[in-house]
């Protein structure tokens, strides 16, 4: 096994990420469905969850773990099986591993779906606990090959340190998120979990999804050298400043909470500057160069987030996830889901000027966003008990946005195969630089 982690052997991972991919296209189309059954079937309770009032503590988390850790979490390890043997001339995972990894999350994931229709509060957490302890257990053994990336990453293309972040914080995600179970009754513990995986893990993988993206895969270089010193410091220091806040933001004194809501908009604040967005927007805009219509979108979201954070503070004052909900689904779902897209034309060998926009999924899900923050956003809690079509039209938006995806995922790797190549273009000339070093 050790020798494929050697340079002439990387690429044999390449291509891999086919297998988690469907895996995650069916789990996605699970998870929407099995939402829109509660959803019918509980429609005020899923008002107050929309406005982020907890129903239940095992209900919250449920969701939470389940969208987080595992029916979203699929498509970033894909890529990441595929393109680090390429980026870094190293084949660091194991295909046992990830077929471990596969099974595991999966069956986590349908767990913590029956969970939501447990009859009493103790099955659910009962048959919740053996959820995230199979997730947990898909996410900590990915931790080896994680550190084996970072120790043995070699060329200037393999960025910074602290591109990896979010990869290493993976398996102490899983054990927390393990521990936050079992103890769900402490309402802080709840707070910190969303902390965590939404404000903080989450954010680290949008940012990287849209400069791997952007930087890397276009070249469009958003990040100076000096760029590249200064803002992981920057940022490093929001994350502490905003843990410290949400830990404070338990005392449940009004300084707390608006220090705590100001350190989530610095963050998202400093997120933005990070992925240098008038660059992206001026690139993709004025000078009309090919690129991701769905990481444009899920930059616009992160920007939206911020403003809407502001908003939370200076408007509703008073405590909404709103602008979690926004950040997680609009800049987060459609970063994966556009980055994942990409590569895989990438693999068919679809040259870039010929890809077209992913419009219908693109309109879906961008109105019911829009429809989400037509319903929550309003500061007078009667308007939203008034919304009821508007309610069903989301609902109903999201569920198609989400089937789109999941045709387009079939239609492009099932029927199309013939086309499909193990090493993608545009990282072909990686592979031929390495092979190069090597002789």
């Amino acid at each position: 096994m050790a020798s494929r982690w050697h340079k002439k052997n990387a690429t044999w991972a390449a291509g891999s990420y086919v297998t988690i991919f469907n895996m995650s296209a069916f789990m996605q189309i699970f998870w929407i469905l099995g939402i829109t059954i509660l959803y019918f079937t509980d429609i005020e309770g899923f008002h107050h969850l929309g406005n982020t009032q907890i129903i239940s503590n095992a209900h919250y988390l449920g969701i939470l773990f389940s969208v987080t850790l595992g029916v979203f979490m699929m498509l970033p390890v894909g890529i990441a099986y595929d393109i680090f043997p390429l980026i870094h001339a190293i084949a660091p995972f194991d295909e046992t591993i990830m077929k471990v990894f596969i099974w595991t999350n999966s069956f986590g994931q349908i767990c913590f779906m029956l969970s939501l229709f447990a009859s009493s509060p103790q099955m659910q957490h009962d048959i919740g606990l053996i959820a995230i302890t199979l997730i947990a257990i898909s996410l900590t053994i990915l931790a080896p090959a994680i550190l084996r990336t970072v120790k043995m990453r070699t060329r200037k293309s393999s960025g910074p340190l602290w591109h990896y972040t979010a990869g290493l914080t993976i398996p102490v995600i899983a054990m927390f998120s393990l521990a936050a179970w079992m103890m769900q009754d402490y309402t802080i513990i709840l707070h910190l979990a969303t902390v965590l995986l939404v404000d903080i893990f989450w954010l680290l993988l949008i940012i990287n999804l849209i400069i791997g993206h952007f930087n890397r895969r276009l070249g469009w270089e958003l990040i100076s050298e000096k760029r590249q010193k200064i803002m992981p410091l920057i940022f490093t220091t929001a994350i502490i400043i905003h843990l410290i806040m949400s830990v404070g933001e338990a005392a449940q004194s009004s300084w707390w909470h608006y220090s705590f809501r100001l350190s989530f908009s610095l963050l998202l604040l400093v997120a933005l500057a990070t992925v240098n967005p008038v660059r992206i927007l001026r690139m993709a805009w004025v000078e009309k160069r090919p690129n991701s219509d769905l990481l444009i979108l899920s930059l616009l979201w992160l920007g939206i987030a911020f403003i809407v954070s502001l908003y939370e503070i200076l408007v509703l004052k008073r405590v909404t996830n709103v602008s979690r909900v926004i950040l997680f689904f609009g800049a987060g779902v459609q970063g994966t889901w556009g980055y994942a897209s990409y590569l895989h034309l990438d693999h068919i060998g679809t040259k870039i000027q010929e890809r077209a926009p992913a419009k219908k999924i693109r309109r879906l899900l961008n109105v019911s966003l829009l429809l989400y923050l037509a319903i929550y956003l309003p500061p007078i809690d009667k308007l939203q008990n008034e919304m009821g079509p508007l309610h069903f039209l989301m609902y109903l938006l999201s569920l198609l946005a989400f089937i789109s995806s999941f045709i387009w995922w079939i239609s492009n790797s099932f029927f199309i195969l013939n086309d499909w190549h193990r090493v993608p273009i545009f990282y072909k000339d990686l592979v031929v630089e390495y092979d190069d070093l090597d002789e």
